[in-house]
């Protein structure tokens, strides 16, 4: 009989064990399996509707900020299209994303951003990531002959306490901010990066709550489109 009984205490001491461990293994980075890009959702109803994005809420007592330009918006798939026929062959994309991401939504105008969201997105300033694709773009001379000295000018405090650095992500630099001041929109502050791969120029912003860690992930993991959407 007593013996039953330590086997069950040991038995419920294992479950109890577990429990934590398990939740640990599910919630302790909450990072989603690579994604099929061409599964997600947009928040749009019809392709290349116009989206104006309306100025409501000033950070950091700004009294005012320049109106944003009417964007065409468009699913990832056919956005992806148009950045082909307008910009690039091949526009890189993540591989990885961090967090429920359902959402992708590409903006185009004078540039073309790509914005992927958990919930459906009013425009580009709600996702929690956002990459812009600026195009062709000449990296700065000096950025490219010589890093180190690039980097004794770059690196340091920036404005209203962000943080500038000089990283390697695989085979590329990229330009750092951390919690980098955002004058308008829901978030007051974000962790953004800038970089050249193939002579078109990037930049890459994350929202809260993810941070430059992921930031830095979503870049490692990008490769060519025709790669990444199935």
């Amino acid at each position: 009989m007593r013996r039953r009984i330590l086997v069950f205490m040991i038995l419920i001491l294992v479950i109890l064990l577990a429990v934590p461990l398990t939740l640990l293994q599910l919630y302790s980075y909450p990072i989603s399996e690579p994604l099929d890009l061409s599964s997600l959702g947009w928040s749009g109803s019809v392709e290349g509707e116009t989206v104006i994005p309306v100025v409501r809420k000033l950070n950091f007592g700004l009294q005012h900020c320049p109106p944003y330009p009417p964007f065409k918006r468009y699913s990832l798939v056919k956005g992806i299209d148009e950045i082909r026929s307008g910009w690039c062959e091949d526009p890189y994309l993540p591989a990885w994303l961090p967090g429920d991401i359902r959402y992708a939504d590409v903006y185009v105008d004078s540039v073309a951003i790509i914005a992927f969201g958990d919930i459906e997105m009013e425009d580009f300033r709600y996702a929690k990531v956002v990459i812009q694709f600026v195009g062709p773009t000449l990296e700065p001379s000096v950025r490219r002959e010589n890093i180190e000295e690039y980097k004794r000018m770059v690196e340091g405090p920036g404005a209203l306490g962000s943080v500038k650095k000089i990283v390697r992500v695989g085979d590329i630099w990229v330009d750092l901010t951390i919690n980098a001041p955002v004058p308008e929109g829901p978030y007051e502050r974000c962790h953004f990066a800038f970089f050249w791969i193939e002579g078109n120029y990037y930049i890459v912003t994350v929202n809260p709550p993810l941070t430059p860690e992921d930031l830095l992930k979503i870049i490692e993991s990008m490769k060519p489109a025709k790669e990444v959407l199935r």
